[in-house]
């Protein structure tokens, strides 16, 4: 009983920190310590507890996959890729929609904290031609850039779930994807359906164009699709196709007034490292927590439904902390060992992620949110309006695929 009661107070202190905008290293470190605390182990012992988890093989790739993924974003956006990547899309696709839906998933490639405002001024002036809204405009920027969540290989909160589940990454987007494909359809027609465009001249429109167009995408785009290409199609670890992705930058962008002691160092967010770094630790640390264990088996002996159970936690810690990756990572060793030995255990965790998604989002201090709303001058509760059935879709075909899933298996 001690060991959950001291569970439940490192959550709450992890959520209170994030909530203070606290780095997340310092809230899991707090988490860390309180759990290590509750096991009662000798320092020694605690001390061999908290460096095993730390080198462990998963989470050091984890660790340095983050580290490569946050230094490619930045490298991306400092190099000339990603304004002249956008500005490309613009003109191959000479249509206000589709770059509306393409510019703001093409940054959510890039796992940067509040990273909606850098696509912001672009929806703004592309929804200018359709006579968006600035409360239709926010939520496309904000729907669109999260929706590409369920199609990366390189969104963090996926890859924790792979790390801890034993999946592979490509047979959990596997699952994952039709619901990312629902949630763009749902937002498209909701958003931009039947919006007659204004039509605007573009430099570089003339026929014949095309060609140089597609090769100017792909030029700018070439570190992301090199990595994400080798990764995807080849099969080669993730930590090595960012690496490669990244030289790729470095050889193809402008150096211009570039520091590159500065890129690197700063780029590859040793703080985030660090707080991915205490997730892992803390969610194996959680493995050793007897307690806790047989409390959620004792949940499950109740006859509540698992389904439950992988629904409302992680419900509960999205909404709370507004971090996807805390989401995942803290409900997952707790309740994947219910199912871990079931036919279409991927089913569960495939839901999990879908609740959890839909929490984070939709948070009072989703930072995203925030700085998103208030680039376009409008009220977070109209936003959540607009937002709400389209995310309510979309988890629901979550549930659906996980029904389908279960009667298959």
């Amino acid at each position: 009983m001690l060991q959950v009661i001291c569970l439940l107070v490192a959550l709450a202190g992890i959520v209170i920190l994030i909530q203070k905008k606290r780095p997340l290293y310092q809230a899991m470190l707090v988490g860390i310590v309180i759990v290590l605390l509750s096991m009662g182990e000798p320092l020694q012992k605690s001390a061999e507890l908290f460096f095993r988890a730390l080198i462990n093989r998963t989470t050091l790739e984890l660790v340095f996959a983050v580290g490569l993924i946050s230094l490619l974003s930045r490298m991306l956006k400092e190099m000339g890729f990603l304004e002249k990547l956008m500005e490309s899309t613009v003109l191959l696709f000479r249509s206000a929609k589709i770059a509306l839906v393409i510019i703001p998933a093409l940054i959510g490639l890039f796992p940067v904290v509040g990273g909606a405002i850098m696509s912001a001024p672009m929806v703004d002036s592309l929804g200018d031609r359709l006579k968006l809204s600035q409360t239709i405009k926010s939520s496309v920027n904000l729907v669109f850039r999260h929706a590409v969540f369920y199609f990366s290989p390189v969104n963090p909160a996926l890859i924790i779930m792979a790390s801890i589940t034993g999946f592979e990454l490509l047979e959990l987007l596997k699952y994952l994807v039709p619901i990312g494909i629902v949630n763009f359809i749902v937002a498209y027609f909701f958003y931009l359906h039947g919006k007659k465009e204004v039509k605007q001249e573009e430099p570089g429109q003339e026929q014949g164009q095309w060609l140089g167009r597609v090769g100017a995408m792909l030029y700018y785009g070439a570190p992301l699709l090199a990595s994400l290409g080798l990764f995807v199609l080849f099969g080669v670890p993730l930590v090595v196709a960012l690496v490669i992705g990244v030289l790729v930058g470095f050889v193809l962008g402008e150096k211009d007034g570039v520091d590159f002691k500065d890129l690197i160092l700063k780029g590859s967010n040793p703080v985030l490292m660090l707080g991915i770094a205490g997730i892992m630790v803390f969610q194996e640390l959680i493995r050793e927590l007897e307690g806790a264990f047989i409390m959620v088996e004792r949940l499950g002996e109740s006859g509540i439904p698992y389904v439950f159970l992988f629904i409302f936690v992680p419900l509960l810690i999205g909404w709370v902390s507004a971090a996807f990756p805390i989401a995942i990572a803290i409900p997952l060793p707790l309740l994947f060992p219910l199912v871990q030995s079931q036919e279409g255990a991927i089913f569960y965790a495939v839901l999990l992620y879908a609740s959890a998604f839909f929490s984070y989002f939709v948070s009072p201090i989703h930072l995203c949110q925030i700085l998103s709303n208030n680039y376009f001058c409008v009220n977070s509760f109209d936003v959540h309006r607009v937002q709400y059935l389209v995310l309510f879709v979309t988890f629901l075909s979550g549930l659906l695929l996980f029904g389908m899933g279960m009667l298959i298996v």
